[in-house]
């Protein structure tokens, strides 16, 4: 909650919205308008609390929602160093070889990371169910990275 206040600024909370059948959130746009970071937030959570992230490319049909906020980054990053066009071998290379291959057709490729242990470290650090990293390959090239807790 601190840090999205600390990051975003202290009334960010005005600008969350619901729409496409997501979860509450918080629209993000780089100053380039060549990415997006989505700030989800579950029901039954606090104010401000992130429960998931999608980094994700804009293409020529995204229409920049009314209350997204424009930021002054040029590309985002995890906090592990996943950013927007990495290979797969390189994501693989920064989170390791356990994951499973969700889809793989048409040139795009899914994969995802799943941990529901009550004993790794993420869930004991924060307290959630599950916690999911999903990324999803075009060409070769990282074009949408979630991660997060999953929704209980």
């Amino acid at each position: 909650e601190k840090s999205t206040k600390r990051v975003l600024g202290k009334n960010i909370w005005e600008k969350h919205f619901e729409a496409d059948s997501l979860f509450p959130r918080i629209e993000c746009i780089n100053k380039n308008k060549t990415q997006g970071l989505r700030l989800f937030f579950h029901y039954g959570g606090t104010k401000n609390a992130v429960a998931e992230f999608q980094l994700f490319s804009i293409n020529n049909k995204y229409v920049i929602p009314r209350k997204a906020v424009v930021v002054k980054a040029t590309k985002f990053k995890s906090g592990n160093n996943i950013i927007l066009g990495l290979s797969k071998k390189k994501v693989v290379a920064i989170l390791g070889k356990g994951f499973e291959v969700i889809s793989n057709n048409n040139h795009k490729e899914e994969i995802r990371y799943y941990t529901d242990d009550p004993e790794a470290k993420m869930l004991k650090r924060y307290g959630g169910v599950a916690y999911f990293i999903k990324c999803i390959f075009k060409n070769d090239k990282l074009v949408q990275y979630n991660f997060g807790f999953e929704y209980p």
